[in-house]
């Protein structure tokens, strides 16, 4: 019994992957007003009511696209406090997985996508927003009151902190690419780019000698 149901979770796993592929496709392929769940499924080789049964609705399936490209870069935020590394490395580390994801072409033609729809349909931009960018401030926010409690940094205001973590490291490289002026910067010169915000960063919420904000 134990390996039947083992075996049908691997299933319902994998169809849930695979209209998540096939979604996010067609997503960027057709716009989405345009993209139809008949076609997602037929692409993701499942039924309609297969579809809906993983998701509810099409709101509901683009908003897991948003949460599973997010899921990813949030792992070194995640892990137990007595496992992290210092500051520095842990920040580090985030920097490297968001900065990596902000380039993906797929997260860059999703960007556009939502600038587009924006207009159109603001609430899916809101949705979109909550399962993505508001998440992920969150996320790095519950981290930095984490560390102002420790008394490795001083953060007074763990939201303003965390949105501007994201500010230095968006900047330019983000409008360069999404104008596709640069898509595809070294990975010297984003590793200076992600080092150089950290550092900046820290050094802005660094404790003092006593102990207590800079």
């Amino acid at each position: 019994m134990a390996t039947s149901v083992t075996t049908a979770d691997r299933r319902t796993s994998t169809k849930r992957r695979d209209i998540l592929r096939a979604a996010t496709e067609i997503f960027l392929d057709a716009g989405y007003e345009r993209a139809s769940m008949d076609e997602i499924a037929v692409r993701a080789g499942v039924s309609k009511a297969t579809v809906y049964s993983h998701f509810g609705s099409k709101e509901a399936l683009f908003e897991a696209i948003i949460r599973e490209l997010c899921q990813s870069l949030l792992t070194p935020l995640q892990v137990p406090p007595s496992s992290r590394g210092s500051p520095e490395e842990t920040l580090l580390s985030f920097a490297r997985s968001y900065v990596d994801l902000l380039l993906q072409p797929s997260s860059l033609a999703l960007h556009r996508l939502l600038v587009a729809e924006a207009p159109r349909n603001p609430e899916l931009a809101a949705l979109s927003y909550r399962a993505g960018g508001a998440r992920v401030v969150g996320e790095l926010a519950a981290y930095l009151r984490q560390e102002d409690a420790k008394g490795s940094l001083a953060v007074a205001d763990a939201k303003l902190a965390a949105e501007q973590l994201f500010g230095m490291l968006n900047g330019h490289l983000q409008i360069r690419a999404l104008l596709r002026v640069d898509e595809n910067p070294t990975r010297e010169a984003l590793d200076r780019h992600i080092r150089s915000a950290v550092a900046t960063f820290l050094r802005g919420y660094a404790t003092a000698p006593d102990g207590s904000g800079s």
